[in-house]
């Protein structure tokens, strides 16, 4: 197996066996990546090592925001014209599937997030740069990072449900000792991680699930990137850390056209004196 990519070109670094029977193999460079990737290339290297084996390639994730419900993701002509639209080579969109199932989508839903899986990464941060065109609408994906897992069952932030060792599920709206899905409670919410009463348990926003995803972004330096990197320099940034204060929700200014609580469309003539003729 060694034999096969050591030379005066491509060679072997290092291997490592990871789990579920995977080896992960480290060549000297990016080149030698690109050549074992060419179907004679790949061939002839899973040949020389024998047994079921195949070569996965590197999938880059991205998620497309409010996509139309309407779009048929398992027909792959859909992919096709997806590549067509956005001047994507043919092949590079491995798949495409809905965040959440279908199935419990509303019966007035019109849009739905989608996870794309891409070959290469500069064809992915260049989605992420430039926009998803889908009919006559322009999408605006962002990077698929890795984030704290939370049980479904304590509703707490380390450990998945199959690990739990609490007995009775915990809603994770009202705290109350039934599932999520058969809460009834219209106005209690409570939040078990940060001890808050004014967002449940599952809260984006919730100051101790923000902790948790700087320290996460602490560890992998990746997951701060808005893109891949890859060689070129725009691709290398990183993002702030996240403020760990949730947003504060503020009250609009009040209209000076409204009177008695209504309110009414302003002229552009009313919008010119507002600067105009200010009231002292």
């Amino acid at each position: 197996m060694v034999d096969c990519i050591n030379g005066p070109g491509p060679q072997l670094k290092s291997i490592a066996c990871l789990r579920k029977n995977c080896i992960l193999l480290e060549l000297n460079s990016q080149e030698s990546a690109t050549w074992i990737r060419d179907t004679p290339n790949r061939n002839a290297f899973l040949e020389k090592l024998g047994g079921t084996a195949m070569i996965k390639d590197r999938q880059y994730s991205i998620v497309i925001p409010f996509l139309p419900i309407t779009t048929d993701l398992d027909s792959p002509d859909t992919l096709h014209r997806m590549e067509n639209k956005n001047n994507i080579q043919t092949g590079l969109i491995l798949c495409i599937k809905w965040i959440k199932d279908p199935t419990k989508h509303s019966p007035t839903q019109k849009v739905a997030h989608a996870l794309t899986f891409i070959t290469l990464p500069d064809t992915a941060n260049h989605l992420l740069r430039d926009g998803f065109y889908w009919g006559l609408d322009r999408l605006c994906p962002y990077k698929d990072k890795r984030e704290p897992i939370q049980c479904l069952k304590c509703q707490r932030t380390g450990h998945l449900a199959k690990d739990c060792k609490q007995m009775e599920d915990m809603c994770g709206l009202c705290t109350l000792p039934h599932h999520v899905q058969g809460c009834t409670s219209l106005t209690r919410v409570f939040c078990v991680n940060c001890q808050n009463d004014t967002h449940p348990s599952n809260n984006r926003q919730c100051p101790d699930f923000i902790r948790h995803c700087n320290t996460l972004h602490d560890c992998t330096l990746e997951n701060r990137m808005p893109y891949f990197p890859t060689s070129e320099e725009w691709t290398q940034v990183e993002l702030p850390p996240c403020p760990l204060d949730s947003i504060k929700r503020t009250r609009p200014p009040p209209n000076p056209f409204a009177t008695q609580g209504q309110l009414r469309q302003m002229t552009l003539g009313e919008a010119m004196n507002v600067h105009t003729h200010i009231p002292k």
